[in-house]
């Protein structure tokens, strides 16, 4: 049996996903300036929204929500849905675009919706609603 691949070898599959990966990005009008994902469930994308807000408010300009619910969100000027897919985190690590897991305690000290903000560095007064 010959020895594994280097991880840096491109192989088919690599090749397959750079290539959706970009397509995906181009079809969403090019790449975000921030990346925000959640593995929960449809409340705590929603939840995003209000934090994509802030990030749009602090002057990013585009803002990636990774979502299972990509129809949701159409037409929400603060996020741009897009499918769920590590191969859109890794093509966006290549421009050094940061992505975010959103993730909160079971026990928060503050609102969700304030704690998610602060994990993406967002400071100041923010508005606790979702979009």
């Amino acid at each position: 049996m010959p020895p594994p691949s280097p991880a840096w070898l491109p192989t088919l599959s690599r090749l397959h996903g750079l290539v959706w990966a970009a397509a995906v990005t181009a079809g969403r009008g090019g790449l975000p300036d921030r990346v925000l994902y959640f593995k929960g469930g449809i409340g705590d994308d929603i939840m995003c929204t209000a934090v994509a807000h802030a990030l749009r408010r602090r002057g990013l300009r585009k803002v990636w929500l990774s979502t299972r619910n990509e129809a949701l969100f159409k037409g929400n000027p603060d996020v741009v849905p897009v499918p769920a897919d590590y191969r859109l985190y890794r093509f966006c690590s290549l421009f050094g675009i940061q992505s975010v897991e959103m993730q909160y305690d079971e026990r928060p000290s503050r609102h969700f919706i304030a704690l998610l903000s602060a994990l993406v560095g967002v400071t100041g007064e923010i508005e606790l609603l979702p979009r």
